[in-house]
């Protein structure tokens, strides 16, 4: 079983899009637990059966089977596909009938279940009760919800020949059934994230969704923020990468608006590339709309493992690039930085190693960092910047054993020792790594308040130079023992 997602919630409030658009980038199953309870109930018309026992015996010769695909959800009872039949108005009206009884639920409970248990990768499960009884083990549980009346235009949207105020009351009606039955009524997990989708488009929504995924690292893949000033060549060079024209490129800064999340695999690892939009001076930050495309921007930063600072190399790193790749350090976040349009700059036979000094030396003293070369245009050395994103990825996720950081740096703290102040001498007597999302490490002394910040350094770039750390922040933590 892998990942399961619980979106809970009442009709019209857009579970099943949202559900299935997320689904689909993820790459996983999608279950429809209402489609189910509309699967019986459509059955129950058909074969003009109320009684609960025979109608549980009726699905004995007319099983449901649901399409876990989330591009292609069908669901079929007996032979006959029923997907559209169910969307009824008749079916509507009676489904949160047929639902509040303890018999059929219990045995949808079991057959959700086996969906949910045969699910290889990950699943979103949308439902009225998924997150409080089918999956209360989730890991991501949403309760997506929505006023009245925005429920209501939804769904009539849906239903033809039938106006709003007759889907209002129908809404209206379901609610009450679903939130006072006996046995699992509607309701809110207490460890729910509450999602209100009133003022949401369907793309804010998934959006909302994505983020929270990406914040409790869900996904299972590394993720790379794409990010830089406008016009740095950040979409350029995903399409580049990925073979084909997926984000829109032009000479216009600010064109990309949205955070973009694409798919890619290489060299035998998968991992989500993030195109962001760029970010410029707060100052210059003038229209709402790109307000926001600067704040999904940053969020985006937060959620990456590895932070890809893209430059142009008719300009070279500006303060704002400045911005970006300190508060990527503060966060611990792996980085590289690709110096992007190299293909315009004219080039000595110097050039190359002078323009490299121009930027450690911006950035010292956090000078461990790769520093490639690209055009998008060209395609030059852009797979090789690919390369060098997954090693330092692979350094990021670097544990190393306490043995060996003991058996290296104690004979170098022994043989040059913190300086002394007040009087005072600082014996370091272990150090160990720390289980932390960034890569830090605590150091057991007697006097941790005497450490200065030069040696901290000095000790920064002894572990650089033993460990492949390259691109990596990394925090040294004292503590007393």
């Amino acid at each position: 079983m892998g990942i399961v997602v619980a979106i809970d919630g009442p009709s019209g409030a857009g579970k099943s899009s949202t559900a299935k658009i997320v689904a689909h980038r993820a790459g996983w199953n999608y279950l429809d637990t209402g489609a189910l309870y509309r699967g019986i109930t459509w059955l129950s018309l058909e074969k003009n059966e109320q009684d609960p026992y025979k109608l549980l015996e009726l699905l004995k010769h007319f099983p449901l089977k649901f399409n876990c695909d989330p591009e292609n959800p069908i669901l079929i009872i007996g032979d006959t596909d029923v997907t559209d039949a169910i969307r009824s108005l008749e079916v509507t009206e009676r489904v949160s009938h047929i639902a509040a009884i303890p018999e059929i639920r219990n045995e949808l409970l079991n057959i959700q279940r086996q969906y949910i248990k045969s699910a290889p990768r990950g699943i979103v499960v949308e439902g009225r009760d998924i997150g409080s009884v089918v999956s209360p083990e989730s890991p991501l549980k949403l309760y997506l919800t929505a006023d009245l009346e925005a429920r209501a235009m939804r769904r009539e949207s849906e239903i033809s020949g039938v106006s709003t105020d007759e889907v209002r009351n129908s809404l209206d009606g379901r609610d009450l059934i679903d939130s006072t039955r006996k046995v699992s009524p509607l309701s809110m997990a207490p460890d729910a994230v509450l999602i209100d989708s009133t003022l949401l488009n369907l793309e804010e929504t998934v959006e909302r969704v994505w983020e929270l995924l990406r914040e409790r690292n869900l996904l299972g893949l590394p993720i790379v923020g794409i990010l830089g000033r406008p016009n740095v060549g950040k979409s350029s060079l995903i399409n580049a990468l990925i073979g084909e024209d997926r984000n829109i490129v032009t000479n216009i800064a600010g064109t990309t608006r949205d955070s973009i999340d694409t798919k890619y695999k290489a060299y035998g690892k998968e991992f989500v590339l993030i195109d962001t939009a760029g970010i410029r001076r707060k100052s210059k930050v003038n229209e709402n709309i790109e307000f926001y495309s600067v704040m999904r921007s940053l969020r985006a930063l937060e959620n990456a493992d590895v932070v890809v600072l893209v430059l142009d190399a008719t300009l070279g790193m500006e303060s704002q690039d400045l911005n970006l790749f300190w508060m990527a350090h503060r966060q611990g976040k792996g980085i590289v930085i690709l110096v992007n349009k190299w293909d315009l700059v004219e080039k000595e036979s110097n050039t190359h190693l002078e323009y490299t000094e121009n930027i450690r030396k911006e950035i010292a003293p956090f000078v461990d960092v790769p520093i490639m070369y690209v055009s998008a245009l060209t395609k030059q050395r852009v797979f090789q910047g690919m390369e060098t994103i997954l090693q330092v990825y692979e350094n990021l996720s670097l544990k190393i054993p306490t043995r060996a950081l003991n058996d290296y740096l104690l004979p170098i703290m022994e043989a040059t020792p913190p300086p002394s102040k007040k009087g005072k001498f600082v014996k370091i007597k272990y150090v160990t790594q720390l289980p932390s999302k960034r890569v830090a490490f605590a150091l057991f002394c007697n006097l941790p308040q005497y450490v200065a910040e030069s040696y901290t350094r000095f000790l920064e770039n002894k572990m650089r130079e033993k460990f492949p750390l390259s691109g990596v922040p990394i925090s040294l933590f004292y503590r007393k023992k």
